[in-house]
């Protein structure tokens, strides 16, 4: 019986390597998938949410399991994502170096992922209240359906309303029990902002979009009516928030701090905002001007910041 050597394989400890080198590029490429960055608003407003519902901070172990159901929630979403849209992110520019699209993970193995992940939601959710486990398969079909949303609909930013609302609500319910007024206001506050902020990300890929056939407020009604219905929806969502607080009787801290997100929204307009007398074509005609990608994404990224905050405006507004 020949040695592994001999058979080519290499030593055990070369094979071993092997293996550990190739497990490291898909944890990356998970890593990588999941989009760390756009966790951090939905992380902090939830764990603001649970703030709010109990006047305080939960106890450890339902604060850990809060941030366990919403961690493996969005990587669950992001996955499938990326599964459903695999053939569109690989003709599209800014999304052709995803791990799908260059071969760093198939779509079965992400599929395997975000099942996976899908699991430890479900036990997040009977460990933190079995009451939310009865709506986990409502929050699942949410991940499911709003990716094929941009095929059918301009207003395809709001078909992730309802999934971005089952993060905060989620906390709220399996906190309190309850289906109150003001945790309903302030998790469709952070839904909508979502989606408001959303519309600004997608006003850089406006070109692509009407060349491939799909959809977005942008895309379809054009950048002046999009970041106008961005604007209703941003001014909307702070509202909510704002009645959340006023529903729970916050303290004044709570508003101080939710009013310095306005500079931070209107920054995101600034970002996208053409400059002025941008797209006047020789003719005298006008051409729609061009949002560079790089603009739209870090006005999208400015919720990094926007999350934080509103949890300091929790943490304050419950403040004796």
């Amino acid at each position: 019986m020949g040695s592994l050597e001999a058979r080519g394989g290499g030593s055990p400890s070369a094979w071993g390597e092997r293996l550990l080198a190739r497990a490291a590029l898909k944890a990356r490429a998970l890593w990588d998938t999941t989009v760390p960055l756009h966790a951090v608003f939905g992380l902090t407003t939830t764990i603001a949410a649970s703030v709010v519902a109990v006047s305080g901070w939960p106890s450890g172990a339902q604060l850990a399991w809060i941030v366990v159901a919403l961690v493996f929630g969005r990587a669950a979403g992001f996955g499938l994502n990326r599964v459903i849209d695999a053939q569109l992110d690989a003709k599209n520019p800014r999304t052709r170096n995803r791990p799908i699209p260059t071969g760093r993970l198939t779509r079965a193995e992400t599929l395997a992922f975000s099942l996976a992940c899908l699991a430890v939601l479900a036990l997040a959710a009977w460990e933190l209240n079995p009451l939310t486990l009865y709506f986990f398969p409502l929050a699942v079909a949410g991940l499911v359906v709003y990716p094929y949303g941009k095929y059918h609909t301009w207003a395809c930013h709001y078909w992730q309303v309802w999934p971005q609302f089952c993060g905060p609500f989620g906390a709220w319910l399996a906190l309190r029990g309850d289906f109150a007024p003001a945790g309903v206001a302030f998790a469709l506050g952070y839904a909508l902002w979502v989606a408001a902020s959303d519309m600004l990300f997608h006003a850089g890929d406006r070109s692509f979009q009407r060349a491939a056939g799909v959809h977005s407020a942008p895309a379809d009604l054009g950048l002046a009516r999009a970041l106008r219905l961005a604007g209703a929806t941003h001014a909307a969502a702070l509202s909510l928030i704002a009645l959340a607080g006023l529903l729970l009787g916050l303290a004044p801290g709570y508003f101080l701090v939710l009013s310095l997100c306005l500079p931070l929204v209107a920054n995101q307009y600034r970002l996208v905002l053409p400059p002025r007398g941008a797209g006047a074509g020789a003719s005298g005609g006008r051409a729609e001007p061009a949002v560079p990608i790089e603009r739209a994404m870090l006005a999208f990224n400015t919720n990094a910041v926007a999350g934080p905050l509103l949890l300091l405006a929790a943490v304050l507004g419950v403040a004796a």
